[in-house]
Parts: C-alpha cells; sequence; structure tokens
C-alpha cells in the first residue's frame, strides 16, 4: 500500500496513468475508491492520484482534534502533491473534499491547473448553515449512541447514496 509522509502524518494514496495530473479528494463519508471509475475512465491519458484524507483509513487517524481543520487538509493535499513530484494538477473534488480542492487553488493556485469543485458545503444564508450545523450534530449523537458501523451500513441505504436504476 503506498503511504506518503506528509506534514507528519501517513496519507494512504492510489496512483495511476501518466501526463498531466489530476488529484481527487474526497467526501466525508467516502474514500479514494470513490473515484475509481474517474481514474479508470482518466488514466489512459493522465496522472491520476486519489488520496485519504487524514483520518480515513489507512491514513494516519491523530486523535488531537487540533489535527484536524481546513488549513492542514489544504497543505495535506500539496504535501502530497510535492511528495509525488507534481508541479501543477488538475484537482477534483466532492462535498468535504471540494472544500479542500477550493480552499486549495485560494492557498496555492500555482499548483492548480484547474479545479473541479461538487457539493461545496451547506450554502451561505444563516438558515442553510444552521439546518446543515443541526443535521451533524444528530449525525454525531447518532454515531455516538448507535456505533459508526451500525450508522455507515445505514448510511449507505440513503436515496442521495443509492446509484440510479
Amino acid at each position: 500500500m503506498p503511504h506518503a509522509s506528509v506534514n507528519g502524518i501517513s496519507l494512504y494514496y492510489e496512483e495511476a496513468g501518466q501526463g498531466d495530473a489530476i488529484v481527487f479528494a474526497h467526501e466525508f463519508s467516502d474514500d479514494c475508491r470513490s473515484f475509481a471509475g474517474q481514474v479508470a475512465h482518466f488514466a489512459p491519458r493522465y496522472r491520476c492520484v486519489a488520496y485519504n484524507a487524514r483520518g480515513f483509513a489507512p491514513s494516519e487517524a491523530p486523535e488531537a482534534l487540533d489535527a484536524y481543520s481546513q488549513e492542514r487538509s489544504v497543505e495535506d493535499m500539496a504535501g502530497l502533491m510535492r511528495h509525488l513530484g507534481i508541479e501543477t494538477a488538475h484537482v477534483v473534488g466532492i462535498s468535504m473534499g471540494s472544500m479542500t480542492t477550493l480552499h486549495f487553488g485560494l492557498r496555492h493556485p500555482e499548483m492548480a491547473r484547474s479545479l473541479v469543485i461538487c457539493g461545496n458545503g451547506p450554502g451561505d444564508t444563516a438558515r442553510a448553515k444552521a439546518r446543515f450545523e443541526a443535521e451533524i450534530e444528530e449525525f454525531i449523537a447518532d454515531i455516538e449512541s448507535r456505533g459508526w458501523a451500525r450508522v455507515a451500513e445505514d448510511y449507505g441505504l440513503t436515496d442521495d447514496r443509492q446509484a440510479a436504476p
């Protein structure tokens, strides 16, 4: 399993293809495997790198809460690219990964050839933010009461997680 030592932690990544790079950043409820279809499609023409963010096995999961932040996510992406010798990349993110992608583009524009930002958060209104925060609190309470394994099993059965027929 390929791992890179980045910013004091070990990040797991998968790589395929050659050429200009595409770096894929996953959403909260998934990992680098969610990009398998995109990697298969683009690998004949591009160097594709998909990685698991810190806290997503088999990447390292620091226990300290301050080990997690948007800034750390951005610097993990930049550090992984440097580790792999990638000077510039097309960067693709979905949901949680889209926030990393957006902030990566703002912080390291010289490293981003393009940004693809999908499902980028709860919106900018106070009502949308409050609704999103309430959903996250409910999700955390569910994990704490039923355990992560049971919540993850049910989460995969929701309408927005099922493939269209």
